[in-house]
């Protein structure tokens, strides 16, 4: 009987240190897996007003609230500096007496994926004085970036300068 009792006893502890390293194994890919997805999951969407009138392209600063801790935008509206990653939701308002082309256009390209074919222009819908048209982009590459209004495919106007670091 004794033996029978001695191989109860260690089939037990055999299967208590099994669960154990399961259970050991089961916590630590968690952990990994809850790392893994926080850093690659995307951030929250940053909302920029763009105005349009007839001789500027401006970008409308935040005001500072406990949401947003960083000014990205300049004070002026001529420029703006975000971080890579960022999605950004930007709303075109036409402010101006003419319709408008929206339009974002890549000017340093280094740092682009080299196996995808980046374009170096992206455009909204039109825009007519008085409405407005939105245009998202997620910025995963570091780069500078122009936001203009277009008549005729051409530029019109001074662009803002976006960089993204």
């Amino acid at each position: 009987m004794a033996p029978q009792a001695r191989q109860i006893g260690t089939a037990v502890k055999r299967a208590r240190g099994s669960l154990v390293a399961i259970a050991l194994l089961a916590s630590l890919a968690t952990a990994f897996v809850g790392d893994a997805s926080a850093t690659t999951a995307p951030g929250s969407i940053y909302q920029v007003r763009v105005n349009i009138t007839d001789s500027d392209v401006l970008l409308v600063p935040h005001k500072q609230t406990g949401r947003v801790k960083t000014r990205y935008i300049s004070a002026d509206g001529r420029s703006a500096q975000f971080p890579r990653g960022v999605y950004l939701h930007f709303v075109f308002w036409n402010k101006g007496t003419r319709t408008y082309l929206p339009a974002i256009r890549l000017t340093d390209t280094r740092n682009a994926n080299p196996y995808a074919k980046t374009r170096t222009l992206y455009k909204a819908n039109k825009v007519k004085p008085g409405g407005h048209v939105s245009l998202y982009g997620n910025f995963y590459f570091r780069g500078a970036f122009e936001i203009a209004k277009l008549v005729d495919q051409k530029t019109l106007g001074r662009p803002v300068h976006v960089t993204i670091y």
